[in-house]
């Protein structure tokens, strides 16, 4: 069964070891294992892979459409799968759309992601160009989780 993991999106496969356990495997490596259907659902789900022309994307002005012409597939589903353009519901293409939007109000604030090092790892931080108020650093962490959180 393949499985997609729900905060990266990562595809894989779920088989049942000897012993009951349940791996999740890519490339026949086993990159975890879950001991209950609960613990599983927590981070996959089941994935399907979409039907020919039946996929949604995003137009230039944010409007979201649906796919149904195989000549129009032919002809763009290879540059929108390579670009992130390409969703199997409506629903998470809207997602992907207030994603965008958020990191253009992150953009229009001033906020920039450095680098910074700690030791010997090194982490992504948001940094803004003012001081900003209580409430302006919330609605970033709005947007911040909006994007980081997760969601696909």
């Amino acid at each position: 069964m393949r499985l997609q993991n729900k905060k990266t999106g990562e595809m894989c496969e779920l088989k049942v070891g000897v012993n009951g356990d349940l791996a999740i495997t890519k490339d026949d490596e086993i990159i975890n294992i879950c001991s209950s259907l609960a613990e599983l659902n927590e981070d996959w789900e089941d994935y399907e892979e979409p039907k020919e022309c039946d996929y949604w994307y995003i137009e230039v002005d944010g409007e979201i459409f649906q796919c149904h012409k195989p000549t129009f597939i032919n002809h763009l589903l290879d540059k929108q799968k390579a670009i992130g353009n390409y969703f199997e519901t409506k629903e998470k293409a809207e997602k992907a759309v207030e994603k965008l939007k958020a990191w253009k109000r992150l953009k229009d604030k001033g906020v920039k992601l450095e680098i910074v090092t700690i030791g010997h790892r090194k982490y992504l931080e948001p940094t803004a160009e003012d001081d900003k108020t209580f409430d302006e650093a919330k609605e970033l962490i709005k947007d911040f989780e909006l994007i980081f959180g997760g969601e696909e």
